[in-house]
C-alpha cells in the first residue's frame, strides 16, 4: 500500500507575536490549533517539523507550547532547523555552517525537544530546504535516522544530486532521505513541490493517480492564516480545508494510499530489505499543467485587489 505523508513546517517565520505558529485573526486562530482540528476531522496523522531555535522569550515559549500541543494531539514531532537566533544571526540557514557546526545545531535542537517533550527526535528537515552535503555527515554523526530536507524545486537545497533527481526515498551514509514530492508542469517544464496551497486540486490528484510512493505533502503552520489575511478566504470552504479533506478522501478511497506519519513510514522502510524506491518526476498532462497556471494567476489577482490586512493578533 503506497503512503501519503502529510508534513507541516511549524515555525515563527519572522511574524510578530507568535503569529507564524498561532495565526490569530479576527477573533479566530488559523495556525497550529486550526491544523490539529483539521487533521482530527480528516483522520490524518501528520508530521510537524518544528523550529526550536528561538533565543529567548516570548519566542521560545511559543515554540515550546507548539511542541507540547503537537505531542498532546498524538502527532509526530520532529526537528526543523532555523538556527540563526540561537547560533549566529548572520547565518540563518543550516548550509552556512560546517559539518561539525551542523552536528552541534542538530544535537542542540534534539535536546531542546527532549527537555520539553521527553523524547529525542530522529528526523529532520532544514529550514528553507537549505541542507548541504555537510548535512549528510552531520545527521549521521548526530544519530538521526531520516531526513526530509531534499527538494528539487528549491534553489537553496544543496544536497547531493542523487537525492534531488526524483521522488521516493533512498539511503545515503546510513540515513534515509525522503524528498518533498515534486511534479513537472507539462506546459512549462517547471518543477513544483507538492504544496497544499500552491498546487491546484488537479495537480494534487494527478500525483496521487501517478502512484508515487511515498507522496510527501508540504504545509506550513502559517499557511491557513495567510489564506485569510492575504487571499481573503472567508471560511473553511475556500481556505484550503475542503481541498485537504478531498485530498485525503481521494488518496484513501480513490488511490489506495495509507496516510501515515513520517516516523511510521521510516520505521517500515528500515525494517525492509530494500535500500531505495525511486521514480522520475511525474509530468502533467496539458490540462493539469494549465490548471497550475490558472491557480497561480488567481492567487496573484487576489493579492493585487485585496486591501492591506494586519498580521497582528486581533
Amino acid at each position: 500500500m503506497p503512503s501519503l505523508i502529510v508534513t507541516v513546517d511549524a515555525e515563527l517565520s519572522g511574524l510578530a507575536d507568535g503569529q507564524g505558529l498561532w495565526g490569530k485573526f479576527e477573533g479566530r486562530e488559523y495556525g497550529l490549533q486550526y491544523l490539529l482540528g483539521l487533521f482530527a476531522d480528516s483522520g490524518a496523522k501528520a508530521t510537524f517539523f518544528t523550529d526550536v531555535y528561538a533565543k529567548a522569550d516570548p519566542d521560545l515559549s511559543h515554540q515550546q507550547r507548539a511542541c507540547e500541543a503537537v505531542v498532546a494531539a498524538g502527532h509526530d514531532l520532529q526537528l526543523h532547523t532555523h538556527p540563526g537566533p540561537a547560533f549566529d544571526p548572520a547565518r540563518t540557514q543550516l548550509r552556512a555552517y560546517s559539518a561539525v557546526e551542523q552536528a552541534a545545531i542538530l544535537r542542540f535542537g534534539a535536546e531542546r525537544i527532549r527537555e520539553w517533550c521527553g523524547y529525542l527526535p530522529s528526523m529532520h528537515r532544514a529550514g528553507d530546504w537549505a541542507a548541504s552535503p555537510a548535512t549528510v555527515t552531520a545527521l549521521a554523526a548526530s544519530g538521526f535516522t531520516a531526513d526530509f530536507s531534499a527538494c528539487a524545486w528549491s534553489r537553496a537545497c544543496g544536497l547531493p544530486t542523487q537525492l534531488l533527481s526524483g521522488n521516493g526515498w533512498q539511503v545515503c551514509d546510513g540515513v534515509l532521505f525522503c524528498p518533498a514530492t515534486c511534479i513537472r508542469n507539462g506546459l512549462t517544464g517547471k518543477l513544483r513541490r507538492l504544496d497544499l496551497h500552491a498546487c491546484s486540486s488537479r495537480e494534487l490528484d494527478f500525483v496521487l493517480a501517478s502512484h508515487c510512493d511515498p507522496v510527501v505533502l508540504v504545509m506550513h503552520s502559517f499557511s491557513f492564516f495567510l489564506e485569510h489575511v492575504r487571499f481573503g478566504a472567508t471560511s473553511p470552504a475556500n481556505d484550503g480545508s475542503a481541498k485537504f479533506r478531498a485530498l485525503c478522501d481521494y488518496a484513501r478511497n480513490g488511490c489506495g494510499y495509507d496516510i501515515v506519519a513520517a516516523a511510521d513510514f521510516v520505521r517500515r522502510q528500515t525494517q525492509s530489505a530494500e535500500r531505495e524506491a525511486w521514480t522520475a518526476f511525474p509530468v502533467t498532462d496539458l490540462l493539469t499543467g494549465a490548471s497550475r497556471l490558472l491557480h497561480a494567476a488567481g492567487r496573484r489577482l487576489k493579492i493585487k485587489f485585496r486591501s492591506p490586512r494586519c498580521c497582528h493578533p486581533s
